[in-house]
């Protein structure tokens, strides 16, 4: 007697059964070496990451005439070149200070209204890019004036760092 006849319906049912099973029994011998995987859907590609650049410290307070030191890190970018401004202007002027490519930020002489300036450091690869910091510029110079407006006569003159008191007597 033979396993199954070779012809007619009951043969093609019997092999379509036979195959069905093979390949459900093949089925389950991939899965148990990674069946996770079989199914996965791969991620589509990453495109290249955002530039972005952060000023530290993001806020400093630095004496007339006196240097501060500010750094700039660009992330997402091999090149990590940046170019300094002050107030919008590059590399800073006499009334706001002047800020050097290392990010050496030297105060004005003088000081400036306001006395809050914005840091700038603006990313070489990508101009769009940018990261900020705020400076106050503050004096050594002084005045506190008796309080409820009433006065003892005493004025207070200052200039270019010589403080003079005198009272109402000239002492």
């Amino acid at each position: 007697m033979r396993p199954f006849p070779r012809s007619g319906l009951k043969y093609y049912l019997a092999l379509a059964q036979r195959l069905a099973l093979c390949s459900l029994l093949a089925g389950v011998a991939i899965c148990e070496s990674g069946c996770a995987n079989v199914a996965s859907i791969p991620s589509p590609p990453v495109g290249p990451q955002a530039i972005s650049v952060t000023v530290t410290p993001s806020s400093g307070l630095v004496m007339l005439g006196n240097q501060y030191l500010f750094t700039a890190a660009v992330k997402n970018s091999s090149d990590s070149a940046v170019t300094w401004s002050v107030n919008g202007v590059a590399g800073g002027g006499a009334q706001v200070g002047t800020i050097t490519a290392d990010g050496v930020y030297t105060a004005p002489g003088d000081l400036p209204i306001p006395a809050n300036l914005t840091v700038t450091a603006t990313s070489h690869a990508d101009v769009s890019k940018s990261g900020t910091a705020i400076v106050t510029v503050q004096s050594d110079v002084s005045i506190t004036l008796p309080s409820g407006g009433g006065g003892s006569g005493a004025s207070i003159t200052v200039e270019k760092g010589l403080r003079e008191v005198r009272d109402e007597k000239g002492n």
